[in-house]
């Protein structure tokens, strides 16, 4: 398997991207990418968010053969807006 992030939110990513539905925002897909999310923030050593489109882009096109611009827009800036919070003191 790919490297995307780091070897604990890959898995989590997996579990996300799996499903079909891991675009749609139905709150099962969106519970999911938290929590994948939670681990990245918890387990990546570097700073993910530099790199987070791209790699989202190269796992569900590995995963599911596309990603819409529309929906790698929308996770990009869930995650930008988790990160900036998660750095405030």
């Amino acid at each position: 398997m790919e490297s995307y992030f780091c070897v604990k939110a890959d898995e989590y990513l997996m579990h996300w991207l799996g499903p079909r539905t891991w675009d749609s925002r139905h709150p099962l897909d969106m519970e999911r990418f938290y929590r994948f999310l939670k681990v990245l923030h918890r387990y990546s050593r570097k700073d993910w968010s530099k790199n987070f489109r791209e790699n989202l882009t190269r796992a569900a096109r590995s995963v599911h053969g596309r990603a819409t611009e529309e929906s790698l827009g929308f996770f990009t800036e869930k995650a930008n807006t988790v990160y900036d919070y998660e750095r405030v003191p």
